[in-house]
């Protein structure tokens, strides 16, 4: 007799996969919200743990790869049991565009914890629709 190891109902199949903790990346910089309405698009981008300034902050737009690329530097200084600890990290992130997004549009906003994008949607061409009245 042939045992199906991993059968959908067997116990093998509902034990729990677990990965090592190394394949997990911690990213501070990931995207929070992407949200798309008909007239436009938004991405919002939350750097409350890596805090950078206006000055640090580097964005560049791709437009061959419709791609922002985002980078900064992040500094931070604080003492801990009578020890400065200082550290710097630079930061690099890169942001599709949807190819629905006028990319000319593109705009961002800084508060200096969130990055915000905006953008408008591009639609087709016009199609004319003619409406019929039917009467009995």
């Amino acid at each position: 007799m042939i045992k199906i190891a991993g059968f959908p109902f067997s116990p093998e199949f509902d034990r729990p996969f677990q990965r090592k903790s190394r394949d997990r990346r911690y990213q501070p910089y990931s995207i929070s919200q992407e949200m798309i309405t008909p007239t436009t698009w938004s991405a919002r981008i939350d750097l409350a743990s890596l805090p950078t300034q206006k000055k640090d902050l580097k964005i560049t737009k791709d437009e061959s790869k419709r791609e922002l690329q985002i980078s900064g530097s992040s500094k931070t200084s604080e003492i801990i049991e009578g020890v400065k600890i200082e550290s710097a990290h630079n930061w690099k992130r890169t942001l599709s565009v949807p190819k629905t997004v006028d990319f000319e549009s593109l705009s961002s906003k800084f508060n200096g914890k969130n990055l915000l994008f905006t953008a408008d949607r591009k639609y087709g061409t016009n199609v004319p629709v003619s409406f019929v009245n039917k009467t009995e």
